[in-house]
């Protein structure tokens, strides 16, 4: 949706709120000034508030600087914490791999040991049995004790697989004391201590090879028991070590969150204080513009009042010039009015004289007609006779000179000429009056 455009009296208004008061009398040059001051000063006021947002711009940029350095900082540390720990974890690793390595062999180790341990404890058990038997054959035992002893030395030599005839006669030899013992019996005794005797042999050299092999078992059973010791204790410091590299990875984590969100709230602060600025900056071109709009308004009053003057100016020559005109014509209607009264009082006078030269006339008839003879008095008496009729015409007619004569007495005497003469100078005046009040 595109911004809707601003006229210059909303451009003006909004940075001087009182402008409609005055919108009305932009043509006065005093009102045009008072409205430019206002936009003045709110434009010189927005431009020291924006020239003083420059130091606290700078002071901001400035920890912004040191908030990137420290987020850095905390991602180099990370990222060496984390190259530790990888380093660490494969120690561990590897001691791990080792004390199982050891762990596996010492028990390969305790198998063959055991297996050797018990060669040569089979071998001695067997060496002692060979060694009981003997004594058994060279002693003279009670009844009892040569029972057990025949059971034994046949067990024996069940064992290691003597002549079953051999194992036979041991009953018989050893039922009897060495004194009633014959030659068959010493015989079997004889043959039965070559048997224990060779037996003895191989056992003492089965012995003597199975003893080096179970004195070298126990020697890296010993060994491997020391070594896996050893790896478990490296082991453990690796795993320890490791989880020092864990723990320190976490907390280089952390501080990298931290630095960051702190890079983000000076941002947001600079940001703020940029856009505030910026508003500033941006309100002294608005009321630069609203100026430029506040002068176009007062070039356009004036314009506008002068088309007005201009359209009075006109209106007042063509009232004059009606008025001029009135005038003219109350002032020919004037002049006619006298002319009429002029001619009518002239009128009047040829009347009145010709009224009275009538009654000059008549006055002169009527003197002679006293003055003739008698006879003429009879023919005068007789005359009228004919010219009844006409009479009442002459009796109408004789008042006319004397009613005309007062006319041209009224018109001619001063007091009713300046009568006359006012009146026509108030019709001439009329307009005059007219034309004032226009």
């Amino acid at each position: 949706m595109a911004p809707r455009t601003m006229t210059d009296a909303q451009k003006v208004a909004k940075f001087f709120p009182e402008f409609e008061q005055h919108s009305a009398q932009l043509a006065d040059a005093q009102v045009v000034q008072t409205v430019l001051l206002a936009l003045e000063e709110v434009k010189r006021s927005a431009a020291e508030r924006q020239v003083t947002f420059d130091p606290q711009v700078e002071e901001l940029k400035e920890v912004t600087r040191k908030c990137e350095a420290a987020r850095d900082a905390a991602v180099a540390a990370e990222a060496t914490a984390a190259a530790d720990l990888e380093l660490k974890a494969g120690l561990r690793k590897a001691a791990q791999d080792e004390a199982d390595s050891a762990t596996m062999e010492q028990s390969n180790v305790n198998v063959d040991g055991r297996v050797a341990a018990e060669i040569c404890e089979e071998l001695r058990a067997e060496q002692a049995a060979g060694r009981a038997v003997a004594e058994m054959l060279g002693k003279d035992a009670a009844a009892q004790e040569a029972e057990a002893d025949v059971e034994a030395v046949t067990t024996y030599l069940t064992g290691i697989r003597a002549e079953a005839t051999l194992v036979a006669a041991v009953a018989g030899v050893l039922a009897l004391k060495a004194a009633e013992r014959g030659p068959f019996d010493l015989v079997t005794l004889e043959s039965l201590s070559e048997v224990l005797a060779a037996k003895a042999l191989q056992v003492e050299e089965q012995l003597a090879l199975s003893t080096p092999a179970e004195r070298e078992a126990k020697s890296e059973m010993l060994g491997l028991w020391a070594l896996t010791e050893v790896l478990n204790e490296k082991l453990q410091a690796h795993g320890e070590a490791s989880t020092q590299a864990q723990a320190a990875v976490v907390a280089a984590k952390a501080a990298v969150k931290a630095a960051k969100k702190e890079l983000q709230l000076q941002n947001r602060a600079e940001g703020n204080l940029l856009a505030e600025q910026y508003l500033e900056g941006e309100k002294v071109e608005e009321v630069a513009v609203a100026i430029l709009a506040l002068q176009r308004l007062a070039v356009v009053a004036e314009a506008e009042a002068a088309v007005v003057a201009e359209a009075e100016a006109v209106a007042l020559a063509e009232a004059e010039a009606a008025a001029a005109s009135l005038q003219a014509a109350a002032e020919a209607q004037a002049e006619a009015a006298v002319a009429a009264s002029i001619q009518a009082a002239a009128e009047a006078e040829a009347e009145a004289a010709a009224a009275a030269s009538l009654q000059a006339a008549a006055e002169g008839e009527a003197e002679a007609v006293a003055a003739p003879a008698p006879e003429a008095a009879v023919e005068a008496e007789a005359a009228p006779a004919a010219p009844a009729a006409p009479a009442p015409e002459a009796e109408a007619a004789a008042p006319a000179p004397e009613a005309h004569a007062e006319d041209v007495e009224s018109l001619t005497s001063p007091q009713k000429r300046r009568k006359v003469e006012e009146e026509v100078s108030d019709a001439v005046n009329f307009p005059v009056s007219l034309m004032g009040g226009c």
